[in-house]
């Protein structure tokens, strides 16, 4: 084999292999995106259907805090409540989580539970004999309060855990985020 040829197949084999681990890196990055995709989308469907659910309560609860709604409409209301927070309970522990995202699905997992365990002592008051008494209404109303701080951070971690993290080597303005020149270098703006 003469020298040329020789060179020649080195030459091909690193430009093969180059190839290779450039589309290995590729397939890598295409995966994650399409793990933190679905993962953003499945969690923006939970937090979406979980705040819905809960906000259907509020509404009867608030009422029913200052006697002008009756305990077993609500009691019903409360009750199918549950069990589809439940469902969603078991759905966001189920999901597929990129590592990265582990701590937010964990966040709004303890605030579906949050909320579930403010459901229940709505459940108990309005289903129960004390729901017209003194303490009865102060149940409900620690119920309701649980309940809404509950979907506030439930809102909130849901928020966080929908918006997209920029991946390395993408710019940040690609994303929506500020922009990655310096201040001096972009003309004509007031910041």
């Amino acid at each position: 084999m003469d020298i040329t040829q020789v060179l020649a197949l080195v030459a091909f084999v690193a430009i093969v292999g180059a190839l290779a681990l450039v589309l290995r890196g590729t397939s890598q990055l295409l995966a994650r995106t399409r793990a933190d995709e679905s993962f953003r989308r499945s969690i923006g469907e939970v937090v979406e259907r979980a705040s819905t659910t809960i906000g259907g309560v509020l509404r009867l609860a608030d009422p029913a805090r200052y006697r002008t709604a009756s305990g077993p409409e609500l009691g019903g209301t409360a009750l199918n409540a549950n069990t589809t927070l439940g469902g969603l309970l078991g759905e966001a522990r189920r999901m597929a989580v990129p590592l990265d995202r582990a701590a937010e699905r964990d966040a709004i997992v303890a605030d579906l539970v949050a909320a579930t365990a403010a459901l229940d002592t709505i459940v108990g008051v309005a289903t129960g004999e004390a729901s017209g008494t003194s303490e009865g209404r102060t149940q409900l109303k620690r119920g309701y309060l649980e309940l809404a701080h509950a979907v506030g951070l439930l809102v909130d971690h849901g928020n966080v855990a929908t918006i997209e993290r920029p991946q390395p080597g993408r710019p940040r303005s690609e994303i929506g985020g500020r922009p990655t020149q310096p201040r001096s270098a972009r003309r004509g703006d007031p910041r």
